[in-house]
């Protein structure tokens, strides 16, 4: 059994659930409201209240303490997009550096990788997404659940995490499409290409779902990445736009200007690989998408 948690802005999110046989089964979703404030852009503003909130948390719902996988979504992270030889992790953690070299952001980085597939025109590389951050960031967070005698296993990006549900399901397979992941007034947009990801960037939503506003700042986020990825002229195309963090209602209501792109909207649809069962109140997979992957450690 793994214990995933995931903090934004508002709330505390927390999964409980096991990844075995190529299944993800989550047998328990909590979600707590955060002090206003406290946390922003991953960042820990207010310790003490961060801290109260985790502790009556765990002893509310008797969660378990030890080897918690923590997951960010945060610009703190830098990541990159990178092809690189296929070689030893120690040798692959100097040319990660190396990808970052020139960068004055950071005083004290951390870096790490993913490998996100062979590279099909040579199977001698690798496309590997990079990250940096600040090492004082991750120890914010490392001594944050240390106080709250909390047991940390992993802290991974809430893009790759999502990445790895992205490959896990057979929905994206050779599909070139976008990822609309609403989270609060932040919007995280992916790009798929032929099954694989390609881009993704963030967008700051200054208004709510249900007014022509929001509505027009969807459309713009989707045309946006739809010229991006049309600039290659690469013969793949844009067809289908996936929702996720929102109701049915928000993607009716974004629908039109989306199709006026030429492009389907839709709710990202359940998949049976992934079991909703027990304490899970209703969520889809759609509601869960920046924790779910984490079940599956590289």
């Amino acid at each position: 059994m793994s214990t995933l948690l995931f903090m934004s802005n508002q709330r505390v999110m927390v999964l409980e659930g096991s990844f075995s046989r190529a299944k993800i089964v989550v047998n328990k979703i909590i979600e707590h409201d955060l002090p206003e404030g406290s946390l922003i852009n991953g960042v820990i503003i207010n310790e003490t209240d961060v801290l109260d909130s985790l502790k009556r948390l765990w002893e509310e719902q008797r969660l378990n303490r030890g080897k918690l996988q923590i997951v960010i979504d945060s610009t703190q992270f830098q990541l990159k997009n990178a092809l690189l030889p296929k070689l030893r992790d120690s040798a692959m953690q100097a040319l990660i550096k190396n990808e970052f070299s020139g960068s004055e952001r950071y005083t004290e980085p951390i870096f790490d990788y993913m490998i996100l597939r062979e590279n099909p025109a040579n199977p001698k590389m690798q496309d590997i997404l990079c990250s940096g951050v600040e090492r004082s960031f991750i120890h914010s967070y490392v001594e944050l659940f240390r106080q709250a005698k909390l047991q940390v296993r992993s802290i991974d990006t809430a893009l790759g995490g999502i990445l790895k549900l992205i490959a896990f399901l057979p929905l994206f397979q050779q599909k070139t499409c976008v990822l609309l992941i609403l989270n609060g007034e932040n919007l995280l947009t992916i790009l798929l290409e032929n099954g694989f990801y390609k881009y993704s960037s963030r967008t700051r939503l200054l208004s709510q779902p249900g007014t022509d506003e929001f509505a027009t700042a969807i459309q713009r986020a989707v045309s946006s990445i739809q010229q991006f990825q049309a600039v290659d002229n690469n013969g793949f195309t844009i067809t289908i736009a996936y929702f996720c963090g929102c109701d049915e209602e928000v993607v009716d209501f974004c629908r039109p200007g989306v199709q006026s792109l030429g492009i389907e909207a839709q709710l990202l649809p359940d998949d049976p690989r992934i079991e909703l069962k027990g304490k899970t109140y209703g969520k889809r997979l759609s509601d869960i998408v920046y924790l779910v992957g984490d079940f599956m450690r590289r």
